[in-house]
């Protein structure tokens, strides 16, 4: 299955993100990739454009994933997916996509099978008269590791392990949602952290929400 990814020129939010289209031509879908980089704004900065690309890149993965129903594929869950996706340095994304389309694949369960192409436009321009905002979660201290933390049991005790068995002071959980339910799962788990498990530990969470995706017609 062929999914082409498009980033318009012409049409840019308000955030200052580009406009990203992904076609399914297989499916007759098309869709609008909508991240909400406003908060990653305020959190992190204006990134350089290899971290803009690999933004892009790991969004897309989640919405193909999202998108792409397993029902008719030969065995009913094996997904063939074939993705060209426009970044700022082909080249590089170009020596990797091999490792990355495995790395995937293991993920999902899926083939993939990645093709980068030079886009020829910037995926994110700052607005005229932006001003960094103080972040939402402020860290007291540099973190010195960082563990996904999606709400779900495998990932809470992938942090409780890492600060149980680590010489980590600093310990950033990373969490993404698409609904609340998920926001609330991450949210009450951290919550039942309590005191750090070793003194001179601190742990923090920072979420990146994924909006709704949103079929275009």
């Amino acid at each position: 299955m062929k999914i082409d990814v498009n980033i318009d020129p012409r049409a840019r939010h308000s955030d200052g993100f580009s406009k990203v289209m992904v076609n399914i031509t297989d499916l007759n879908i098309q869709r609008e990739l909508d991240i909400s980089f406003l908060e990653l704004y305020r959190r992190c900065g204006i990134p350089d454009l290899i971290t803009l690309d690999f933004l892009l890149v790991a969004s897309l993965c989640y919405m193909i994933d999202k998108s792409v129903p397993r029902a008719g594929t030969f065995d009913d869950w094996t997904r063939e997916l074939e993705v060209t996706i426009p970044v700022s340095n082909s080249n590089l994304w170009s020596s990797v996509a091999n490792e990355l389309a495995r790395t995937v694949g293991f993920l999902t369960g899926d083939m993939w099978d990645f093709n980068f192409t030079s886009s020829t436009t910037s995926l994110f321009r700052r607005p005229t008269g932006w001003r960094r905002r103080r972040p939402k979660y402020s860290l007291r201290s540099t973190p010195n590791a960082v563990c996904l933390f999606s709400g779900g049991l495998d990932s809470l005790i992938g942090a409780i392990n890492l600060l149980a068995e680590n010489d980590t002071n600093n310990l950033l959980l990373m969490g993404h949602y698409d609904s609340s339910g998920a926001k609330a799962a991450q949210e009450g788990f951290f919550s039942q952290f309590g005191q750090p498990i070793k003194e001179g530990q601190s742990h923090y969470i920072y979420e990146y929400p994924i909006s709704r995706l949103q079929q275009m017609s």
